[in-house]
């Protein structure tokens, strides 16, 4: 079964908890950088929403004005660069597991 969903309503559903499994001889800053790296990825890779208008309003004050609307370059992705990025995410280990062990280790995102 396939679910289109785009990148906002993702990212309304991202809060809660995650279990990742954690491999041995790898810290969990590892694992967390890796898993909110690829997080990141994927968001950016959806659809996001569309760019919201711009109104441009010219001419002379004294006679009718030309009124156009054109896209916003405050949404364009090439001059803000990718929506979501890892430092939006908020997390903290609910269990910490030391360098050399391995087993699921879970985390709590907001």
């Amino acid at each position: 079964m396939t679910i289109n969903v785009d990148a906002p309503r993702a990212w309304n559903l991202l809060k809660g908890f995650v279990c990742l499994y954690k491999p041995p001889n790898t810290t969990a800053k590892k694992v967390k950088d890796i898993f909110l790296g690829n997080l990141v990825q994927d968001l950016n890779n959806l659809s996001g929403r569309a760019p919201k208008p711009f109104v441009k309003i010219e001419g002379d004050t004294t006679k009718p004005l030309n009124v156009s609307v054109i896209e916003s370059y405050a949404d364009n992705p090439l001059v803000v660069g990718p929506r979501y990025q890892v430092h939006d995410l908020k997390y903290q280990w609910a269990t910490y597991p030391g360098a050399k062990t391995s087993g699921v280790c879970c985390k709590y995102t907001l």
